[in-house]
């Protein structure tokens, strides 16, 4: 199934960001305005294929977001809380590092639907939606000329967080982090040794997918009941 290139024409807006100088093009978030008949159709082949994943069991029992009868607010933000309040409990410093991703590598997400073995009809709508993809930047009355996306999906698409969670669902959860990157110790580094060790497996996962790493969205915290030293959580981010 050919899609009309028209239909994969996106009208970008970028909204400011909150407290963040507007200069700054990474000030602003980039929503994407699609055809409503785009997106319709769009409905429709997500339904089939969350189906298809839902039947096949493709994503991990980790993954929250983004799921029907899923609430990564209920369900796992509940689990990171427990596992604190279980530290807190043992005398116990815990650290978490969060990451934040961006850029999908699309040729590379195009192969990973194929190794679903997605049935044939899902895979050639899916092929023709993400190849040939234009946009056009709309600010202030004017709008840019169109230009080529090579990467990412759309903002505000349908399809885009059902496939952004389909391109991460070999994710490795390295040991002993078994709450994405989440550990505990007696000891703050410790605790920091075992994070860096994640964060440098993780690096690797995402060199091999070409998905760059948003720093300005990582942060590491450490919860603790007897204060440390020092309340900084050092981790090595060498990839």
């Amino acid at each position: 199934m050919d899609i009309s290139p028209l239909w994969r024409c996106t009208k970008v807006i970028p909204i400011p960001k909150p407290g963040q100088p507007s200069f700054h093009s990474c000030s602003h978030r980039p929503i994407s305005l699609l055809i409503t008949l785009s997106k319709l159709l769009e409905r429709g082949v997500a339904h089939r294929l969350n189906y298809f994943i839902h039947q096949n069991h493709i994503l991990p029992p980790e993954q929250f977001g983004f799921r029907k009868q899923h609430s990564p607010v209920n369900s796992q933000l509940r689990r990171i809380a427990d596992c604190i309040t279980h530290g807190f409990y043992l005398i116990k410093h815990t650290g978490m590092f969060l990451l934040d991703t961006e850029k999908v590598w699309l040729n590379g997400l195009l192969f990973r639907l194929i190794s679903f073995h997605l049935p044939d009809y899902l895979t050639f709508f899916l092929d023709s939606y993400l190849e040939g993809r234009t946009s056009a930047v709309h600010l202030n009355y004017s709008t840019s000329a169109l230009k080529p996306t090579h990467s990412g999906l759309p903002q505000g698409a349908v399809l885009s967080t059902t496939l952004f969670s389909l391109y991460l669902s070999d994710m490795p959860h390295p040991s002993p982090t078994p709450l994405a990157l989440l550990s505990q110790s007696w000891r703050p580094d410790t605790v920091s040794c075992r994070l860096s060790h994640a964060v440098t497996t993780l690096f690797k996962y995402f060199s091999t997918c070409k998905l760059r790493l948003n720093t300005h969205k990582t942060e590491a915290f450490l919860f603790s009941k007897h204060r440390p030293p020092s309340r900084t959580l050092l981790i090595s981010m060498t990839p």
